[in-house]
């Protein structure tokens, strides 16, 4: 395992996001997909965010419904950043 991880240290990206390089030479990354967020309470928003990373998925997408509304997005967002374990 350190010398994947010493390979990816080393890897230049294309860009980076909240420290996780994509693209470029870095390792292929997991993207899990939380359906419809704005529509899960906090509690099982929190909870699925919390499996996906124990899992190791690198990044998160948030999927917002079509009638989603700015506060139910701003939440959706909230309650993610304070369920991650990583910064």
């Amino acid at each position: 395992m350190a010398d994947l991880e010493r390979l990816e240290a080393e890897a230049p990206g294309q860009l980076t996001i909240r420290g996780v390089k994509i693209g470029g030479s870095s390792r292929m990354k997991v993207l899990a997909e939380v359906v419809d967020a704005t529509r899960l309470d906090d509690g099982a928003l929190g909870k699925r965010i919390r499996y996906f990373e124990e899992q190791g998925a690198d990044l998160i997408d948030l999927g917002a419904s079509t009638d989603a509304t700015p506060s139910s997005v701003r939440r959706a967002l909230q309650t993610a950043r304070a369920s991650l374990h990583s910064p």
